[in-house]
């Protein structure tokens, strides 16, 4: 039975999935492969220049002549595509982000000393879920992976986010 308080925690013998800001009072593997696939998504947001050193040439890296601008200026659908990149906002991971990323990533190291040989099936799992593709994994090969990291983040009594 379900209670419409908003106070009200979530009950795994409600029959209800949990919300999804619900946090397990411990690791679980289905709270571990969220946040590894949350990592990993935070991941792919990082931008993949390198830093900015602060010096270097303020000449462009090509000149254009008259007749290249004027074929640029003709190409409408090539000015629309850098247009459209240029105005593209690109999401920045928060330092909260970071900082559950950098754990999640901690975890791959826990799983790649414990059983090495479960952790490309993991990855390739992780993989596939940020990508929202079909992973072709073993659920309890899967299972066993993040059965280790939870045995290991519970035995050490890692806060739970």
């Amino acid at each position: 039975m379900m209670n419409d308080d908003p106070l009200y925690a979530w009950h795994p013998l409600d029959g209800v999935p949990p919300p999804d800001d619900y946090i397990p009072p411990v690791w679980t593997p289905e709270h571990v492969g969220r946040r590894l696939v949350e990592g990993f998504e935070t991941l792919r947001m990082m931008p993949l220049t390198g830093i900015k050193l602060g010096y270097g040439t303020p000449w462009p890296t090509y000149v254009h002549d008259w007749a290249d601008l004027l074929a640029q200026a003709e190409d409408q659908q090539a000015a629309q595509d850098r247009e459209r990149e240029r105005n593209r906002v690109k999401m920045q991971a928060t330092s909260q982000q970071v900082a559950a990323m950098e754990a999640a990533l901690d975890w791959m190291l826990i799983l790649g000393r414990r059983r090495p040989d479960l952790l490309p099936h993991v990855r390739r799992w992780v993989e596939a879920q940020v990508a929202e593709r079909p992973h072709g994994e073993e659920a309890d090969v899967i299972l066993a992976g993040l059965q280790i990291i939870v045995d290991d983040l519970n035995a050490l009594r890692r806060p739970v986010f």
